[in-house]
């Protein structure tokens, strides 16, 4: 049990000096984006290959050619787009689901696209163990958005594309 405590507090430690040496001279002061990342535990959300490496400053490259970016990149977007406690968030292609986690806790109700089923599905049973409740996960055509369960207040494409697709712009209120 000491084991486990250890664990968690030196978790706790990494997450508040993330925080602290990252985010913050980043310029991401948004006192409601420090405290999802404050709440969040990144580390439940890896594949045990990652956990250790939770909060380093660095992009982490998932098997199936997903990325988890950095903390202060991450933050600066968040923090770009102003979400509000109303908010409805669409996330397109969030593999394992900590940046939607972090999105959960600043939006009213977020939906997560996601088109590869392990990737979903892995995204999925990350959400419900760590207990984000305000979250629907729906697996289709990234491209396509989810018009059915639009318009939403903002859309966040969690990775690089070269041009955003004509549907997405349309699903935003």
């Amino acid at each position: 049990m000491n084991a486990m405590n250890d664990k968690t507090d030196q978790m706790q430690i990494q997450r508040r000096n993330m925080i602290e040496s990252q985010l913050r001279p980043n310029k991401v002061n948004d006192k409601n984006i420090l405290a999802a990342f404050a709440d969040v535990e990144k580390e439940k959300f890896l594949p045990s290959a990652f956990q250790n490496i939770a909060y380093c400053d660095m992009v982490l490259e998932l098997d199936d050619n997903r990325v988890v970016m950095e903390a202060q990149i991450i933050g600066r977007l968040l923090q770009a787009l102003a979400i509000q406690k109303g908010d409805t968030a669409l996330i397109i292609g969030d593999g394992v689901g900590y940046v939607s986690a972090l999105i959960a806790k600043l939006a009213n109700m977020v939906f997560v696209l996601e088109q590869q089923h392990a990737s979903a599905k892995r995204c999925n049973e990350n959400l419900i163990n760590n207990d984000v409740i305000n979250i629907a996960l729906i697996e289709g055509d990234l491209c396509a958005g989810a018009p059915e369960h639009g318009p939403f207040d903002i859309i966040f494409i969690n990775g690089a594309i070269n041009m955003v697709p004509d549907a997405l712009i349309s699903q935003l209120s």
